[in-house]
């Protein structure tokens, strides 16, 4: 993996940071994993929109002019110096400067970093996912985005690899229904596609606003809600969407699911 940090282009085992760095001591910042296909970053602008929203409710302070234009072109340097057409992005943002919980500084440090991988599937299968006991998502200013502090997925992970499945679902306190692991989920029953709402504490993922805006679009019902285990478990299918596309979801615990034609077109739709 290659890294544009302080204005080069750096090895991997070249990165570091010190450990006065708020990133190390506190995990003061936030992330974006992007896939690159075909030398475009599927739906930049919902992850500058993410990423820039998130800056704001941390307070953090771009140290130079940042527009999604000049990103953009740093991104392409790094992707063109390295010859890097089909992969991963990520972009890691976080305050500089010292200090305990007060911070001396608001102003953002950044890396670019980037990764070739040739063959990626974008539509995945999961055999069978189970729900997490161990943690429980809670909404919060700063839920929806993705920050350096994921001690929660971990422990979620943790848990998933124990029992053997092959994606974990995080319910929130009141137990409804919120995310899965690594992604935000859906499920479609009677006509109408279901998705958890931002009120159950899961990440505003770029592909879950992609694919709201579409089916709407679309003329397709979508709903945004706060929805227990059951209503999930008696639909027709259940599927999960990240940045690297979207996985089908076999079996739940005991209930098993299909694949309508009418959702398996609209997936292929948005990942072909």
């Amino acid at each position: 993996m290659k890294a544009l940090y302080d204005e080069r282009i750096i090895d991997e085992a070249e990165f570091s940071l010190p450990f006065s760095s708020r990133a190390w001591r506190y995990g003061d910042g936030i992330f974006e994993t992007m896939t690159l296909r075909n030398g475009e970053i599927w739906h930049w602008p919902l992850h500058w929109q993410r990423l820039s929203n998130a800056m704001s409710v941390l307070g953090l302070i771009w140290n130079k002019e940042m527009t999604w234009q000049n990103f953009t072109k740093e991104i392409e340097y790094l992707l063109e110096q390295e010859k890097i057409v089909d992969g991963v992005v990520k972009i890691y943002v976080w305050r500089s400067g010292g200090g305990k919980y007060i911070p001396d500084s608001d102003l953002a440090e950044y890396c670019i970093a980037a990764e070739s991988i040739n063959h990626m599937d974008h539509k995945k299968t999961v055999p069978l996912a189970g729900f997490c006991t161990q943690v429980q998502n809670m909404p919060s200013p700063y839920s929806h985005f993705k920050r350096l502090n994921s001690l929660h997925y971990v422990l979620a992970a943790r848990e998933m690899k124990a029992h053997g499945w092959g994606e974990i679902i995080l319910c929130d306190y009141d137990d409804n229904v919120s995310e899965a692991l690594y992604s935000n989920i859906f499920w479609y029953t009677k006509g109408r596609f279901y998705t958890p709402s931002l009120g159950t504490g899961c990440i505003e993922g770029t592909f879950r606003s992609a694919f709201i805006q579409y089916l709407k679009k679309s003329g397709s019902p979508v709903d945004e809600v706060k929805s227990k285990p059951g209503h999930m478990l008696s639909a027709d299918s259940v599927f999960t969407t990240n940045a690297g596309g979207v996985q089908i979801i076999k079996q739940i615990g005991e209930h098993t699911f299909d694949m309508p034609p009418v959702v398996d077109d609209y997936l292929n739709e948005l990942v072909n």
